[in-house]
């Protein structure tokens, strides 16, 4: 018995065995996260920078429909201490108060996967 799975665009994976672990790439893997910097001065700002792969669509929410071939991604931002820092929904962290902090950033897909990155910010 063959597995077949694909996504829109993309070329077919045909395997005579079910795929897991490290032999699976999935579009959320693909999604790159970026910050501008881990240090910054209070009362600055730093961005995070994301890349999704073309199949995913940024969205506000997972209840929207995404572009025809595309699925819809979700970024969450959460500061450990919003003393310290704080994070805008369009992922800019601004530097409150001296301190460090912890960025924690999520892109949530519709089918439940989730990709975390966690970055240590320091205010000076």
């Amino acid at each position: 018995m063959a597995g077949i799975e694909g996504y829109s665009g993309k070329d077919y994976i045909v395997t005579g065995k079910e795929l897991s672990g490290k032999n699976v790439v999935t579009l959320i893997s693909k999604a790159k996260i970026s910050f501008s910097g881990t240090s910054v001065k209070k009362g600055s700002k730093i961005k995070i920078n994301i890349v999704l792969p073309s199949c995913l669509e940024a969205k506000t929410s997972l209840d929207k429909n995404a572009s025809y071939g595309k699925q819809a991604a979700v970024m969450q931002y959460k500061s450990s201490d919003a003393k310290v820092a704080k994070v805008s929904k369009d992922g800019t962290v601004k530097a409150l108060n001296k301190g460090k902090t912890k960025i924690t950033v999520k892109i949530k897909l519709a089918d439940g996967k989730v990709k975390t990155v966690k970055k240590n910010i320091t205010v000076k």
